[in-house]
């Protein structure tokens, strides 16, 4: 007597829902990583920029200027420029070397810290950039 047995496709049916889990697992945290490196870049790029045009502002308002820079006024224009970000998430720190005349360099250096979004990233990273420019009046 023959024994009869289920055909070979019926038989692994449950099969291709396991891979079919597993693969989309490591699809979606390859895409999720993607996406958040994405977003790290964007907020370091924006630093960038806040940073650079903090030191800008800055080099144009030196002690001979009408309205010297403080380090209030640097800290409040780079906040209201920032687009992207949370409000008052950034911090400003201004550096003049020597002092704020002309001839001399002011340092301007942005931070914001960064949380990541995806569960299986790591909790916050602090993105720091900075700009130095000579002072020009």
């Amino acid at each position: 007597m023959r024994q009869v047995t289920k055909p070979r496709r019926a038989r692994q049916g449950g099969n291709t829902i396991l891979e079919m889990a597993l693969g989309m697992t490591v699809f979606l945290m390859c895409l999720f990583g993607a996406m958040e490196f994405g977003r790290a870049v964007f907020v370091y790029n924006s630093l960038a920029y806040l940073s650079h045009q903090g030191a800008r502002w800055a080099m144009v308002r030196g002690s001979a200027s009408p309205t010297p820079a403080t380090a209030t006024t640097v800290n409040s224009y780079v906040q209201g420029i920032a687009n992207g970000m949370a409000p008052g998430g950034i911090t400003v720190t201004t550096v003049w070397t020597p002092s704020t005349a002309p001839g001399s360099t002011v340092k301007v250096t942005t931070a914001f810290n960064f949380d990541f979004i995806a569960p299986y990233m790591p909790g916050d990273m602090t993105l720091r950039s900075s700009s130095t420019m000579t002072i020009l009046q």
